[in-house]
């Protein structure tokens, strides 16, 4: 398994994200704010 995995998926029209990681690397916290940056990233090159 690798560290941190991200796996987009399409369901239903909608693009929903899958995230996996190693909990003796990454705290949940950690992930919630990596997955916040990532959408904040995606909204400035959308708009």
């Amino acid at each position: 398994m690798f560290d941190i995995k991200w796996e987009f998926v399409k369901v239903d029209g909608t693009l929903k994200a899958i995230i996996e990681y190693r909990n003796e690397l990454f705290t949940k916290d950690e992930i919630v704010r990596y997955k916040d940056y990532f959408i904040d990233t995606l909204k400035n090159i959308i708009r």
